[in-house]
C-alpha cells in the first residue's frame, strides 16, 4: 500500500504532461510473490527536488516500516525478502517514472 500511495502522491500528482498511470502486477515466480507497482510519473529525483524546494520536511514512514518488517521477517525465518527501487529513463535519460519490486519468497 504505501508504494501505491507514494506513486500517486509523489509520482503522478505531479506531473505536469500527459496522463498518470500506475500499474500493479503480482505474480507467482519460482517459488517467491513478486509485487511490482510502476508508474510514469516525475521519478524519485524530481519528487526530492520538490520536496527540497517547497521546504517539505515531512518524512514518509510506510516504506520505512515496511522494510524493516522484510528485514524482521528475513532474520526470524531466514529468507530473501527484498524491495528493489528502479527509476526508470526514457531514451533521452530523463525520469519516466518508478518501478518497485516486491520478492517475497514461501515460507513453507
Amino acid at each position: 500500500q504505501p508504494f501505491v500511495e507514494n506513486a500517486i502522491l509523489h509520482g503522478i500528482v505531479n506531473k505536469k504532461d500527459g496522463k498518470g498511470n500506475v500499474e500493479i502486477d503480482i505474480k507467482l515466480k519460482d517459488k517467491t510473490l513478486c509485487c511490482t507497482v510502476d508508474d510514469n510519473g516525475i521519478g524519485r529525483e524530481a519528487a526530492r527536488k520538490i520536496r527540497v524546494q517547497k521546504n517539505i520536511s515531512h518524512k514518509s514512514l510506510g516504506t520505512k516500516i515496511t522494510e524493516k518488517r522484510l528485514d524482521v521477517a528475513n532474520t526470524l525465518y531466514n529468507k530473501k525478502m527484498q524491495i528493489e527501487y528502479i527509476d526508470k529513463r526514457n531514451d533521452e535519460g530523463n525520469s519516466n517514472g518508478t518501478r518497485v519490486e516486491i520478492y517475497i519468497p514461501f515460507m513453507v
